[in-house]
C-alpha cells in the first residue's frame, strides 16, 4: 500500500493526499502498526500546514494526539490534542470542538489508567 500511495502522490491534489494520508494512519493504527500510522500522520499534518488547510490540520493534529496516547506520551498528546481544539473553535467548527473535547478526555482517561497500573 505504501509504495501505491508514493507513485499515486506525485499527480495527486496536495489536499487529497492529505486526506488519504490521515485516513491511512487511521487504518494502520487500527491494525496494530503504530509506526506506520505515524509516518502516514505526519505527512497527513506536513501536507496540511503546507496547503494551510486549517480543518485538515485539526484533523491531523488530532491523529497524531491519538497516535501519542497509544504510545503513552501523554504530554505530548494531550498539545497536539489541545491545539488541533483550537484550531477547531478557530474555524468554528462545532462538531470538531465536540470531538476534541472528547479525544481529550481519552487522553486523560488513559493516563489515569496507565497511572493506577503503576
Amino acid at each position: 500500500m505504501t509504495e501505491a500511495l508514493k507513485k499515486s502522490a506525485e499527480d495527486a491534489d496536495p489536499k487529497q493526499r492529505a486526506e488519504v494520508h490521515r485516513k491511512v494512519s487511521y487504518l494502520f493504527r487500527q491494525q496494530g502498526d503504530f509506526e506506520a500510522a505515524k509516518l502516514f500522520g505526519e505527512e497527513s499534518l506536513r501536507l496540511s500546514r503546507q496547503i494551510g488547510d486549517k480543518a485538515m490540520i485539526c484533523a491531523s493534529l488530532s491523529v497524531m494526539g491519538v497516535l501519542k496516547t497509544g504510545e503513552g506520551d501523554f504530554k505530548s498528546a494531550r498539545m497536539l490534542v489541545e491545539e488541533s481544539l483550537a484550531i477547531a473553535r478557530e474555524i468554528n467548527d462545532q462538531q470538531q470542538i465536540g470531538n476534541r473535547l472528547n479525544t481529550l478526555g481519552s487522553v486523560d482517561i488513559w493516563y489515569k489508567l496507565t497511572k493506577c497500573q503503576l
